[in-house]
């Protein structure tokens, strides 16, 4: 009697934004495209409806289509019905949605840089969004949004501009930007693509609370099942213009029906699954909207395709009903589940994996594999001071009131072939230790050993290109290091004719050799940049990075903006090189989750200091340290999200200007975030000791006992 109450309560609930037969087209001059084709949406007030898929899946487009966005930027026609509180926004004209948008309903866009203006300062950015109110009202309101999306210093913030906040501030602020005008609907694409765990978390925590507050509904897009599984009500699985799965988020993480749904929750890596067992992924690509497909568009990556699937393209139907193992017919549970899938998962789907390797996958024992001598790379006691005046640092000095000390006396050692990873939120130091062990800056303090040669310090053009040779890189973001003018041919070659001296047919052939090991076509080679997807580009700079046989790389954040089934692709890529060549991996990240399956060790960093170094299977089992605890709570985890209450209540902080100023010279450098907090931490600074056989923490008070 209660569950038929509940459903006739939740049949009567009408929605804020409802969307039907959905359709938006790309006028070109030979055809038309359709990039998202029946599309059906709905999310009510004080809700939150995920939309969620891979890159190139539909998620932004139809969006932003909904708020009649892409017209702008893009020949593209919008069908069918979006009716926003009654009124329908597909039939309004621009003039018309002027009044709906950022009064009504407001957008967070997926790059922060790119949506605040880097000539202006945050205050008018913020006023300008508030044309009803005086300027003294609409700036005091701008102070108390900021205070209340959690920026420690509101009014200093309205005078800095975008590039003075760091991400979170950023994102904070597009935040605060979008309430402005008190919407109804908010729509985040992608609010925390490339965040520390920890500004993540701090992010949704923030978006639930706000939601709470205002009663707003909210529309999250996200290529994440984790984030979905901790802040949406229900979830709508898109694919390649289409939607195939969409239900109430429970019964969507718990009874997956499309194949793709639930490949996408395999992919996440999970802290508890580590051993050296490859990343799962997703076989092949999402097919292009301009791809004439009679049937299923994911039947080429399904597991269960079947030869109907070729033939005819699934409608999206109500599942009412599931079966058990035993066959037993029960009814489905919570709400309303559609799926769009001849062959769909049944009961006991969460069991059954639909996984099927990819070729290019590690085998699972490369962790296990032998490794070479203990001292191949030396780190002793490095440190990077950086002067805060251009007068400061022409007379070196490193007082503490003149300098910011982003790498603080690191010592540890690498094994030869050994995949070690450093862990850390920004501001933490990895990428500048990174960037001093491959010599893209130079060190203020300490000595760095490569292969028993000392590389600190260099002279010499032919010290420089053999140090080259065995030392590459792979920056996090490829586009900025790949050169837009260059195919694709071209920019693997450099290294081959500047550091190996070779000659062009002997440079042609170690190509194509390059784009076979990173499983591109050899076509590719005549391709450019932009005409490559984030995944393959990433592709491209790790062909660069082994192309001169090198000992080391050092890969900073090569996956931080990656769909989750492509970055499982690009980190069995580089086991599977790592096996083929003994190189040895220095992996910056800030997804402890992410490393824990892979890594044969990793070293935590906070405020440019190691606080923890374990293997991968000891950090899995329990971290000594509260910082790593922290790191490993903050990720998102689609079979154990924390519930919406839990969210509302969280007090998860990220680091931030004021946590980041912490008097490291006194104390432990962790002492004003950590709940284990005693005298002794205000009064000594912790050394990097053991803890357990082959861990080392540095805290006085581990959350593992000391071995004696």
């Amino acid at each position: 009697m209660q569950n038929s109450e509940m459903a006739r309560t939740e049949e009567c609930v009408v929605p804020l934004l409802e969307v039907s037969d959905f359709r938006v087209s790309l006028e070109e001059p030979s055809k038309t495209t359709d990039l998202v084709r029946d599309v059906a949406l709905a999310v009510e007030r004080g809700k939150t409806l995920c939309i969620v898929g891979e890159s190139g899946s539909g998620k932004t487009v139809t969006a932003l289509s909904i708020l009649r966005l892409l017209e702008f930027t893009s020949s593209v026609e919008v069908f069918g019905r979006a009716d926003f509180d009654g009124q329908d926004l597909v039939a309004l004209d621009q003039l018309q949605m002027a009044a709906v948008r950022g009064r009504r309903a407001s957008v967070i866009f997926q790059e922060c840089m790119e949506a605040l203006n880097p000539t202006k300062r945050i205050g008018p950015q913020l006023v300008e969004a508030a044309r009803d109110l005086s300027e003294d009202a609409a700036l005091e309101k701008a102070a108390k949004l900021l205070a209340q999306v959690g920026i420690p210093d509101p009014a200093g913030c309205l005078e800095r501009y975008p590039h003075q906040l760091s991400g979170g501030m950023q994102q904070r602020t597009m935040i605060a930007m979008a309430l402005m005008c008190d919407p109804e609907l908010l729509i985040a694409d992608e609010p925390t693509t490339a965040l520390d765990v920890t500004i993540q978390a701090e992010i949704l925590t923030l978006l639930v609370k706000l939601q709470r507050e205002r009663n707003m509904a909210i529309v999250l897009i996200t290529h994440d099942m984790g984030i979905a599984a901790e802040i949406a009500d229900r979830v709508a699985v898109m694919y390649a213009g289409r939607l195939v799965e969409e239900g109430p988020c429970e019964e969507i993480l718990s009874r997956p029906k499309h194949p793709y749904t639930k490949a996408l929750l395999e992919c996440v890596p999970r802290p508890d699954h580590g051993g050296g067992r490859e990343l799962r992924t997703i076989p092949g690509s999402v097919p292009s909207p301009s791809d004439e497909i009679a049937g299923c568009r994911f039947m080429a990556r399904c597991g269960l395709a079947t030869e109907k699937c070729a033939v005819n393209e699934p409608t999206l139907v109500e599942v009412s009903t599931d079966v058990r193992p035993d066959g037993a017919t029960i009814a489905s549970p919570i709400g309303s589940h559609l799926v769009s899938c001849w062959n769909f998962l049944t009961y006991d789907a969460r069991r059954n994996s639909i996984y099927r390797p990819e070729r290019d996958a590690a085998p699972p024992s490369s962790q296990d594999a032998p490794l070479g001598r203990q001292d191949f790379l030396v780190v002793d006691d490095v440190s990077k001071v950086y002067s805060t005046s251009a007068r400061s640092e022409s007379i070196g000095s490193k007082k503490a009131g003149n300098s910011i000390r982003a790498v603080d006396q690191v010592s540890v050692e690498l094994r030869s072939g050994e995949f070690f990873c450093l862990v850390g939120e920004s501001g933490s130091g990895k990428t500048t230790l990174g960037r001093l062990i491959a010599r893209l800056e130079p060190a203020s303090d300490g000595s760095i050993i490569l292969d028993g040669s000392e590389v600190t310090h260099l002279r010499g053009r032919a010290a420089d290109r053999e140090f080259r040779r065995d030392v590459q890189i792979i920056f996090q973001d490829p586009n900025g290091s790949l050169d837009p003018r260059q195919t694709i041919g071209q920019a693997i070659a450099e290294p081959l004719k500047s550091l190996l001296k070779l000659k062009k047919p002997a440079i042609n052939e170690r190509v194509n050799q390059l784009l076979d090991e990173v499983n591109l076509p050899r076509a590719y080679a005549q391709k450019r940049p932009s005409e490559l997807s984030g995944g393959q580009r990433q592709r491209v700079a790790i062909a660069r990075a082994v192309a001169t046989s090198p000992k080391l790389i050092v890969a900073d954040e090569p996956t931080s903006a990656l769909d989750v089934s492509v970055q499982g692709q690009i980190v069995n890529l580089l086991r599977r090189l790592q096996d083929e060549h003994g190189l040895t991996y220095l992996f910056i990240t800030h997804n402890l989750s992410l490393v824990l399956s892979v890594a044969h060790r990793v070293g935590v960093m906070y405020l440019g200091a190691l606080v923890e170094i374990a293997s991968a299977e000891a950090l899995s089992s329990g971290p000594a340290h509260p910082y790593t605890q922290m790191l490993l709570n903050a990720n998102p985890d689609p079979y154990n999200p924390r519930s919406r209450d839990d969210r509302a209540k969280s007090t998860i902080g990220g680091l931030d200007a004021e946590t980041g100023a912490v008097d490291r010279t006194v104390g432990c450098r962790f002492r004003d975030r950590c709940p284990r907090r005693q005298d002794l931490c205000d009064r000594e600074a912790p050394s990097l000791t053991p803890i357990v056989s082959g861990q080392l923490a540095a805290c006085h008070f581990p959350l593992k006992p000391v071995q004696q």
